[in-house]
């Protein structure tokens, strides 16, 4: 018998992982995503290429994406003068004169944010690069049949599905618009709260694309895409909102640069509306110039219908026959308030009610950021008529009206008016409230102070 071969036994070592320094200075995105930061500053390449705002700071708990700020003109906002000699105790009636609007002004600042909201700076990027496909189809048919009817008025949405539907496949811009808001619808059907990858992505782009146009020469046959885009985007800014619990949102959290882009929106909208001009006979908006008229109307103190205030009403906005959008920061977005009060919102009487955030001035925006009581006041009334309203700003008004409420409950405590006119939103948002008088009205709002109600006519 031949002897056995010898066999030989290889011992393999186990393979050593190449040493490596772990760093811990990445960007706060690219953690929650688990991917490689390359740190650059001010804005990693990783963020700009997904779209979203880079930050290195540690308190960021979230991604933001770079759509959310489209219309943030919060650089628009002025500071408001010293009491002039002859003021009343807030310095308002008499101590200011609010500029005109310059629109050219705030297209400039608006495609300025744009730009450094969506990662263009310093940069050229393809902005065709995303091709539709078949679920963007299904989307695009999603809109015509549904979501295009939650939006506007009832004559709007009428007009905005024949329109829009046919505008979006001819314009980009508007496409991603319009499949960024019905993702977002869909997600709130299913109860999904955090955007999602493919949202994300026709925002940042549709951004992008929209503010390429603004900054082009703009033909006559794209307008209506434009005004069309800025009305979509002001409901997406509103659908946009992540928070499960007052103690997450406005005004309770803690400070974030985009905390007010819903309302800051505004401002952007009116200069597209400038350039847009929906209301020209060529328009096929044309048959809404009435809604769109109403929308920026001037609130006079005389014209308006009479309506039951309470006192508590009158005074704390400083509201009378002297008062006037020229010496009082409140009256107009006040006045335009009271023309809602004893009215629900539906979509027949949905116009009153953004009529209110077309008077919201740079003066009292100024207050609303500084968290004064009043400001928020009007905010918070706002949102209790709302809310209830559709699902793009359900989730939103419910949630930051009641943190309004608390943190009014907090801030107010020295001024029993306000505290008697946050009964009805707390009762609106289900909060407990104290036993209050039984004469204040359930169905419609016109609280009533303890000195009694007056009939103003506003």
């Amino acid at each position: 018998m031949a002897p056995l071969a010898s066999s030989t036994i290889t011992i393999v070592k186990p393979r050593e992982r190449r040493a490596h320094k772990k760093s811990r200075r990445g960007c706060g995105n690219c953690k929650l995503r688990r991917v490689k930061c390359g740190e650059e500053a001010p804005s990693c390449k990783q963020c700009k290429a997904f779209g979203v705002d880079c930050s290195y700071d540690g308190k960021v708990t979230g991604l933001r994406f770079a759509g959310e700020s489209t219309f943030s003109l919060a650089d628009l906002v002025i500071e408001i003068p010293k009491p002039r000699h002859g003021a009343n105790h807030d310095g308002y009636r008499t101590s200011w004169t609010p500029p005109k609007p310059r629109y050219a002004d705030q297209l400039q600042v608006a495609l300025g944010v744009m730009n450094r909201h969506a990662g263009l700076e310093g940069e050229t990027r393809d902005l065709n690069a995303y091709r539709i496909g078949l679920a963007d189809v299904e989307m695009l048919q999603k809109f015509r049949d549904r979501t295009v009817m939650t939006v506007g008025t009832k004559q709007s949405s009428v007009v905005y599905q024949k329109e829009i539907f046919q505008l979006a496949h001819t314009y980009d811009f508007l496409k991603h618009i319009v499949l960024t808001l019905t993702s977002l619808h869909d997600q709130y059907l299913h109860g999904i709260r955090k955007i999602d990858i493919s949202t994300a992505q026709h925002w940042v782009k549709g951004t992008q694309l929209f503010q390429s146009a603004l900054r082009s020469k703009i033909p006559e046959e794209s307008k209506d895409a434009l005004w069309a885009t800025a009305a979509l985007l002001g409901a997406i800014q509103f659908a946009s909102f992540e928070a499960s619990c007052p103690q997450e949102a406005w005004p309770l959290k803690s400070y974030e640069a985009s905390d007010l882009d819903w309302l800051k929106m505004s401002d952007g909208k009116k200069a597209v509306y400038r350039i847009a001009d929906p209301t020209r006979p060529e328009s096929a908006f044309s048959k809404l110039k009435i809604d769109h008229s109403w929308l920026y109307r001037a609130v006079d103190y005389s014209h308006a219908p009479s309506i039951a205030l309470s006192r508590d009403y009158v005074d704390i906005f400083g509201l009378g026959p002297s008062s006037t959008g020229e010496n009082n920061p409140y009256h107009s977005a006040a006045m335009a308030q009271a023309r809602c009060l004893n009215i629900a919102c539906t979509p027949e009487t949905l116009i009153e009610f953004l009529s209110f955030l077309g008077n919201v001035n740079p003066e009292l925006f100024k207050l609303i950021d500084r968290k004064e009581p009043k400001a928020l006041l009007l905010i918070a009334c706002w949102y209790a008529k709302v809310f209830k309203y559709q699902w793009w700003i359900q989730r939103r008004g419910l949630i930051e009206g009641r943190a309004l409420c608390i943190y009014l409950e907090h801030a107010s405590r020295q001024d029993a008016r306000i505290e008697r006119l946050l009964r009805w939103p707390r009762r609106e948002f289900g909060l407990t409230v104290e036993d209050h008088p039984s004469d204040i009205p359930t169905g419609i709002w016109t609280p009533c102070a303890s000195a009694g109600s007056i009939l103003c006519v506003v």
